[in-house]
């Protein structure tokens, strides 16, 4: 079974890189959840009562000259329903844990984070998903 990690989408790394938040530079995992289903984003959202414009998209729009590395968002299209989470916890990542992770398309090479000074630069981390290699998803197993 692939192991899935989701990113901020490209234009949110660009309000919160024009913004001058380059984050803390560390990674953390928060949770794993094992997918059972993949549904368009507007069905998802409305499953838990939401539409898809919800209170995190009009606070960045209503405030764009605040937005950082802290304020959450979503653009996603498709929604993953999942079971068997985890709890939603900070799991740091040390520099030693990022140069092991190499992350890719579905159908393709994986590929390093980029890192600067054993950080993690915010542009690894925008685009929509990726596929995990065996060795990085070993890495997230262990976290859990």
């Amino acid at each position: 079974m692939d192991g899935y990690i989701t990113y901020w989408a490209r234009d949110w790394t660009r309000e919160i890189l024009n913004n001058g938040d380059e984050g803390p530079g560390q990674l953390h995992v928060l949770a794993r959840m094992t997918v059972a289903e993949i549904l368009d984003a507007e069905e998802g959202a409305a499953r838990f009562g939401l539409t898809r414009r919800g209170p995190w998209d009009w606070y960045a729009g209503e405030h764009k000259a605040m937005v950082t590395h802290k304020v959450p968002r979503t653009c996603a299209d498709h929604a993953a329903i999942g079971v068997d989470g985890t709890a939603i916890i900070l799991r740091p990542l040390s520099a030693a844990q990022l140069a092991v992770i190499r992350l890719g398309p579905k159908a393709g090479a994986e590929s390093a984070l980029k890192l600067r000074g054993g950080c993690v630069e915010i542009n690894s981390l925008s685009g929509h998903f990726r596929r995990m290699s065996d060795d990085t998803r070993n890495l997230f197993d262990s976290l859990f």
